[in-house]
């Protein structure tokens, strides 16, 4: 049933026209304690970029007895889940929902009308009709991407009953991670559809992040279908859209190359191997590179070199794994230093000032047997993957990031060549952890020329270490989410 339905609401949802009636909207509360529920008739609408609900009941909204302060996060018990039954008998929920503090009463009928945001609704028929594994994602954005598949186009004129055929370029298919996965290009947005004989978990994020890693711009779909054995669905979440577009340019400048979308489809398997429901750690970190692109060189400069550190250490080793022997003698020297007369002298300022820099001293040489991103950067360069200015690049750019050293005012050519060799070499670790060899475009030269990736040796593991926890910059939840 929304198979032949998806085109048109996909289409309300561009357009911003989205708009449902429904006789019946149920807000029960989380809080199991609490037993109300609000009910009545109602509307799910678009305002704005915005997807909202307005429900009219005669009983008032009740609040929760425990108010939140500023600055801390709701609890789940003051939250709300939504039910909505439309006019064609179609069930919408949302799981999450903050109606809005403010109430409008009515005076006839007697009641109060309640609104509120609704991060995405899924909808659901009642006797849903089920089909083969598929997905299928509309994403809005005018993409420039190159296509060698064609639709034929006949036309029929109406007075002479000839027919004229025409055709044109608008797909593409590629198999990524056991998929056969369509790329469509559309007036105004690019539609993805997925068939496979097994489901994949997370399809839908790990096509946006194939797709945002290939483009560098805002790739997150607004309206979703899904087919399953026992299930069929469609899901709305509108994209909150960035002030203006990412300066970051994307690994491969030449769209027009045959590797394009074989980049694509490496990062689309990297990706696939998660086993979480949010973002991968990379894609995490190229989301904060876009959105940071949009401000200042100054911030562009910070997020680059702490995602490069963040990438390379959840992707490779460094060129040798520290022995037990080593890190005896890390401790052995702990000790000896810290056996210093003045930290064992039994003063009266002992614990105000030995006592402190015996604790800073500690903390400094343990950092002797934590494998740094600059060791594991080095051991990229003697694999041939980076050369070492890039290393030497990152350094600079970072402690002047970190501190505080960054130029005011506009950025000179110095400026703009530590950000371009600084993305040269976050695309190269990237394009190594995924194993893609092919052609790329190197941003740490002047004029950008395109180049071919290829590894000089064996490909390390892919899996990130089990000692190194990513940091929490990485831990995202949904990101369209509420």
């Amino acid at each position: 049933m929304w198979f032949s339905e998806f085109d048109r609401v996909s289409e309300s949802v561009r357009k911003r026209e989205f708009q449902l009636d429904c006789p019946q909207i149920e807000l029960t509360p989380k809080d199991v304690a609490n037993p109300h529920r609000v009910k009545g008739p109602g509307s799910i609408f678009i305002e704005g970029d915005q997807l909202k609900f307005k429900l009219y009941s005669a009983s008032p909204l009740p609040r929760p007895k425990d108010g939140v302060d500023a600055g801390e996060l709701v609890p789940e018990s003051h939250r709300w889940s939504f039910r909505a039954n439309d006019m064609a008998g179609r069930t919408w929920t949302c799981t999450i929902v903050d109606p809005e503090d403010e109430v409008s009463y009515c005076v006839e009928p007697a009641g109060v009308i309640v609104t509120g945001h609704l991060w995405q609704v899924e909808g659901r028929y009642q006797e849903p009709q089920f089909r083969e594994l598929r997905v299928m994602i509309d994403v809005p954005g005018n993409f420039d991407i190159p296509l060698d598949g064609s639709t034929q186009i006949v036309s029929k004129n109406n007075m002479t009953g000839l027919e004229s055929h025409q055709s044109r370029r608008d797909s593409t298919s590629v198999e990524a991670a056991a998929c056969k996965i369509v790329i469509q290009k559309r007036d105004a947005y690019v539609r993805f559809m997925v068939s496979a004989d097994e489901w994949l978990p997370n399809t839908e994020t790990r096509l946006c992040e194939a797709f945002k890693f290939l483009t560098a711009r805002q790739t997150w779909w607004e309206a979703l279908y899904f087919a399953g054995p026992t299930e069929e669905f469609v899901k709305i979440r509108l994209r909150q859209k960035l002030p203006k577009e990412p300066r970051l340019m994307p690994p491969l400048n030449d769209r027009w190359s045959r590797d394009y979308w074989s980049l694509f489809v490496k990062y689309f398997d990297f990706v696939s191997k998660s086993d979480q429901d949010a973002w991968h750690a990379i894609s995490a970190f190229l989301d904060d590179v876009c959105e940071a692109s949009i401000g200042s060189f100054s911030l562009l400069g910070l997020v680059l070199a702490v995602a490069i550190e963040g990438v390379v250490k959840l992707t490779h080793q460094a060129s040798e794994i520290l022995s037990g022997e080593y890190c005896e003698a890390v401790d052995r020297l702990t000790e000896h230093v810290c056996e210093w007369e003045s930290f064992a002298a039994d003063t009266a300022n002992k614990l105000e000032v030995y006592g402190s820099l015996e604790k800073r001293v500690r903390g400094m040489l343990s950092q002797l047997k934590s494998q740094r991103a600059k060791d594991r950067l080095v051991a990229l360069e003697k694999r041939g993957i980076i050369k070492s200015e890039l290393i030497k690049n990152w350094e600079l750019l970072r402690n002047s990031s970190a501190h505080g050293k960054t130029a005011v005012g506009l950025p000179d050519q110095g400026d703009l060549d530590r950000i371009d060799k600084a993305t040269a070499l976050l695309y190269a670790i990237i394009l190594d952890a995924i194993g893609y060899q092919g052609k790329y475009t190197d941003y740490s030269r002047r004029g950008w020329p395109d180049d071919n990736f290829s590894p000089a040796a064996a490909h390390d593991s892919l899996a990130p270490r089990q000692d190194v926890a990513p940091p929490d910059i990485n831990t995202q939840s949904d990101p369209a989410g509420p």
